[in-house]
């Protein structure tokens, strides 16, 4: 019944006529690629990195146009999964399964990487995600670990207090909660299982109010992701959950018959990618969803086993795929904000940052009384990075007058949070 479901299911993707999708198909970006499943997806600036299976880590510095092989990390290395991947300062993190698992890094013009497993007594990882100047894996097994060395050592997080289920699969975070998706082992109800936790708590709270199994299947949270208003777990089998107060009460808003292995929230531009089914899109915070798969074929396939990933760049969200890395154009409900929340760096101390004046017609001064050093961005309403630089610890004018007039948004991030606002050019 499963499979003749996700065949009816394909069916529509494929011949149902959705003005969405006319307007904004997928394009495979997947030039000097293998022919082989991309797990993964990392960003840094205005370089894409992209985890594959069995065939290493690969790098792109035009948007996807073209990619090529960073080194392997041991002989083995192009025999693993390149499961979950995320950056950090100047570094990238690849968490892998199979053989040599665990946890790789290398800088991010590197030429080689390191094995930083140290502390972790589960290797295999299933989310990385970094917050901060914290980075942190949600493994099968151990649960979650945090590393506050750039990967050298890793500890538990507050040491597993209150998850009884240790089987991780996916993370998850906004402004003032972490959020963890496990497998629902050791735990009852085992329904598919989301903890969180305030940031300043010590313990995780189960919250899968909402959720409910599909007879005798276990429901693991495959993929999570949350803002501030909203957070959703994509599961196993039983489609698409949301809440709308921080995990305390679900509700199913997506019944697709594949399993849901990834979650990408655009402003108000919500992804989802499946095994077996394709991508949806919604435009109105997950409430409604349409098909959102045409594009995705290479060669003799016309849709891809598994949509593993997302990140969004320049105006566009990338996908990682069974078929390769494809991209689309960010509808307006998903390109006036930033777009990838695990590069938000949320959940520390507040930054002080003063900006001014607002609207601007020639110079931004920018007080940064951190007491560290700052990276800024600018965006355009399309999501295009239009300047980035870093500022250092005391006020920078920040020239805008090569800007057309018009609204824009400045983000600063460093060690202790991020820090967004909008900023208008006068003209």
């Amino acid at each position: 019944m499963k499979n003749i479901a996700r065949l009816v299911f394909q069916l529509s993707v494929l011949f149902t006529f959705n003005p969405l999708n006319a307007q904004t198909p997928w394009v495979r970006c997947s030039n000097g690629l293998p022919d082989a499943t991309v797990y993964s997806l990392a960003k840094v600036a205005d370089t894409l990195f992209c985890g594959t299976l069995n065939k290493g880590v690969f790098r792109s510095k035009d948007g996807g146009q073209n990619w090529t092989p960073m080194p392997t990390a041991t002989p083995s290395f192009n025999s693993l999964q390149v499961w979950t991947m995320a950056t950090l300062d100047t570094f990238v993190f690849a968490g892998v399964r199979g053989g040599s698992a665990g946890i790789y890094r290398s800088s991010v013009n590197g030429n080689s990487w390191v094995h930083a497993n140290t502390g972790l007594t589960n290797h295999v990882v299933h989310d990385l995600v970094a917050i901060g100047n914290q980075l942190f894996a949600n493994t099968f097994g151990g649960g979650v670990f945090v590393s506050n060395d750039l990967g050298n050592s890793w500890s538990s997080w507050k040491n597993r207090n209150g998850m009884e289920d240790k089987f991780g699969y996916s993370l998850a975070f906004n402004e003032n909660y972490f959020f963890a998706g496990t497998s629902g082992i050791n735990s009852l109800p085992d329904t598919g299982v989301a903890y969180r936790m305030l940031w300043s708590d010590t313990a995780w709270e189960r919250v899968n109010t909402g959720f409910f199994r599909n007879g005798a299947h276990l429901e693991q949270v495959f993929s999570m992701d949350a803002n501030d208003s909203l957070v959703f777990a994509g599961t196993d089998d039983v489609g698409l959950y949301r809440s709308r107060d921080f995990g305390t009460n679900w509700d199913r808003v997506m019944i697709a018959p594949g399993d849901v292995h990834a979650i990408r929230i655009a402003c108000h531009a919500v992804y989802m990618g499946t095994s077996f089914a394709g991508t949806n899109l919604s435009l109105d915070d997950g409430l409604t969803w349409s098909p959102n798969s045409a594009g995705l074929t290479y060669m003799s396939s016309t849709l891809p086993d598994l949509v593993k990933d997302f990140i969004a760049l320049n105006g566009f969200m990338y996908t990682a795929t069974t078929l390769g890395v494809f991209k689309q154009p960010l509808p307006p409900e998903g390109a006036s904000c930033i777009t990838n929340s695990t590069s938000l760096e949320k959940g520390g101390n507040a930054l002080k940052i003063k900006i001014s004046p607002n609207p601007a017609a020639q110079d931004l001064t920018i007080e940064n009384e951190t007491g560290q050093d700052l990276w800024f961005e600018i965006y355009d309403t399309q999501g295009k990075i239009l300047k980035h630089g870093m500022l250092q610890m005391h006020p920078v004018l920040l020239d805008v007058s090569g800007l057309s007039g018009g609204v824009y948004f400045l983000k600063i991030w460093g060690h202790d949070g991020v820090f967004t606002q909008k900023v208008i050019v006068a003209r």
